[in-house]
């Protein structure tokens, strides 16, 4: 009887206290390995997709603010001369570098 681990035999009592499992037992445990990692890679794809959606939620609500700035500083009440028009331009174009 050779020694476990020794030159690479091993105990006949060892090979013979191995559980043998059948063709589908086999097919049955990588399923169900394959099934869980499927559900990881499903969780992470979601996760990742929720949060493009809500940068996209934050970007048009940025955009949609800003357009309501520029309407604001556009008005007619800054319309009626030209310094204020500059002096609006100028604003806005800070507040799109901060935006």
């Amino acid at each position: 009887m050779a020694y476990p681990g020794r030159r690479g035999e091993e105990s006949e009592d060892v090979i013979r206290k191995q559980p043998r499992i059948g063709a589908e037992e086999y097919f049955q445990s990588v399923r169900k390995v394959t099934e869980s990692e499927n559900t990881k890679q499903d969780k992470r794809v979601k996760n990742v997709l929720n949060d493009a959606q809500e940068k996209k939620r934050q970007i048009v609500s940025l955009t949609i603010k800003r357009n309501l700035f520029q309407q604001f500083f556009l008005s007619s009440v800054w319309k009626r001369s030209k310094a204020k028009v500059a002096i609006s331009r100028n604003i806005l174009a800070m507040v799109e570098f901060f935006f």
